[in-house]
């Protein structure tokens, strides 16, 4: 009987080993500074820098898995990925998301962004009837925005494109989070051929890391916590992010 129980705890102890082994899968979407890549360098950018540091702190290995926001919405959604970031909190989201409770950012405007020579006026919300709005694909903007059906928008899955749109004249309008529209552009070279709108919604807005309901590391999200509460306390996490936002100055 001893030898049975020997053989089962040694079968238990290899199924832990395995588990704790498996990685913590990143579904990751490019929003840049936050979320990055290229051919050169990789993955990067504020997010993924917090992201290896809390892997590596709970002693787990990261891999990233690249997606468009809306597909890595459905990957948490089906425990296909573990974890998300740069998330705004919703009544929808919640239902497949366990919200990380330390939020790592309290502000996420959004601009709208014109070509250089518009002639638009678009300095109240009413100005955005009747225009064609590029907007990115499963991204939340506001509510009233979000809700609106009728406004003219069309979502892209990659932000870059909505830029090209707009010099193509494809598009009236742009609507993006500030610190990737900015950074885009100026890392592109295109920052002169656009203008801001006096419109924009700026409003505090905290932004969230989350687990999927579905995923294993689920139960461990207070462990993620104390992490993320630990990297905003020291001033880490802030110097990660003002290392990256300078870059869009």
């Amino acid at each position: 009987m001893s030898f049975v129980v020997r053989c089962f705890s040694l079968l238990l102890l290899i199924i832990s080993g395995t588990v704790s082994a498996a990685p913590l899968v990143m579904a990751f979407s490019e929003s840049a500074p936050w979320k990055m890549y290229s051919e050169s360098s990789g993955y990067g950018g504020i997010d993924v820098e917090v992201a290896k540091i809390v892997a590596q702190r709970l002693g787990v290995e990261l891999q990233i898995k690249p997606a468009p926001l809306a597909r890595c919405l459905e990957m948490i959604r089906h425990g296909e990925a573990d974890l998300m970031t740069n998330i705004i909190m919703s009544p929808d989201r919640t239902q497949f998301i366990r919200y990380l409770d330390v939020p790592y950012q309290h502000e996420s405007d959004k601009v709208f962004y014109l070509r250089a020579d518009s002639h638009l006026d678009v300095s109240r919300y009413e100005d955005l009837y009747g225009l064609e709005i590029g907007t990115k694909r499963g991204a939340i903007y506001s509510r009233r925005f979000d809700l609106d059906t009728a406004l003219h928008k069309r979502d892209v899955a990659v932000p870059l494109r909505n830029f090209k749109k707009l010099l193509l004249g494809r598009v009236d309008v742009v609507v993006s989070t500030e610190s990737e529209g900015d950074y885009l552009l100026k890392q592109n070279g295109l920052t002169h051929h656009f203008k801001k709108a006096a419109l924009r919604f700026n409003q505090p807005l905290a932004v969230y890391m989350g687990l999927s309901r579905q995923s294993r590391f689920v139960e461990r999200a207070p462990e993620f916590e104390r992490v993320l509460a630990e990297l905003v306390a020291s001033g880490e996490l802030e110097q990660i992010k003002q290392r990256y936002l300078s870059r869009a100055g």
